[in-house]
């Protein structure tokens, strides 16, 4: 005969328990639907989430704003003029995004404090400072002092014309021209062919 195992026997007790009482029955068939409901549940809003994610984490700060998307749109307008670049797509990338910085009301308090004691005397001083957002005509908007624009990482430029040498550098100087960037940071290729304007 075989020998059971000594952890199979909670378990033997409780299926003649079970047999025994149909109250018993109904509750751990109940509490195994709702542990394999919390389990499916669990792994489905786990799987959902990093499909959620993934996204974000791959695009970073790629989120394009309209701001954002009209330069890659005027980039790609003034760079198919360049004579032999042919039809044109632009992609920037940016480090940050735009940041709205707003005029701070900063009010400075001093304080200086004397204390006597036997040795003889002693002066401190303490001050603080708290920044408020100044608002215009005391409503919720704050007055914005200035708008820095987002940092560019680089550029792809994608032509017809890119093959040939002289055309993107071209396209190249005049990225470099426009934005502001180093060479270091533009990328220009030839476009495919089934990508071209006809």
């Amino acid at each position: 005969m075989e020998k059971k195992q000594p952890w199979l026997k909670p378990l033997h007790m409780l299926a003649q328990a079970m047999k025994k009482n149909k109250k018993l029955e109904l509750i751990v068939y109940a509490g195994i639907l709702a542990a394999a409901a919390l389990l499916y549940v669990s792994t489905l809003g786990a799987g959902h989430e990093a499909k959620l994610d993934a996204p974000t984490a791959a695009q970073g700060s790629e989120t394009v704003t309209e701001g954002e998307r009209q330069v890659e749109k005027r980039l790609e307008e003034i760079l198919s003029c360049i004579r032999g670049a042919g039809a044109v797509r632009v992609m920037v990338t940016y480090d940050t995004t735009e940041q709205i910085v707003p005029a701070m009301s900063v009010d400075t308090q001093s304080s200086t404090t004397e204390t006597v004691n036997g040795s003889g005397q002693t002066v401190g001083q303490t001050q603080s400072e708290s920044k408020t957002p100044v608002t215009v005509g005391g409503g919720d908007g704050a007055l914005v002092l200035t708008e820095k624009q987002p940092e560019i990482r680089g550029v792809v430029v994608v032509a017809e014309g890119a093959a040939d040498i002289f055309v993107r550098l071209n396209l190249q100087s005049a990225v470099q021209t426009v934005l502001g960037i180093g060479k270091e940071n533009i990328s220009v290729y030839e476009m495919k062919a089934a990508d071209r304007s006809e």
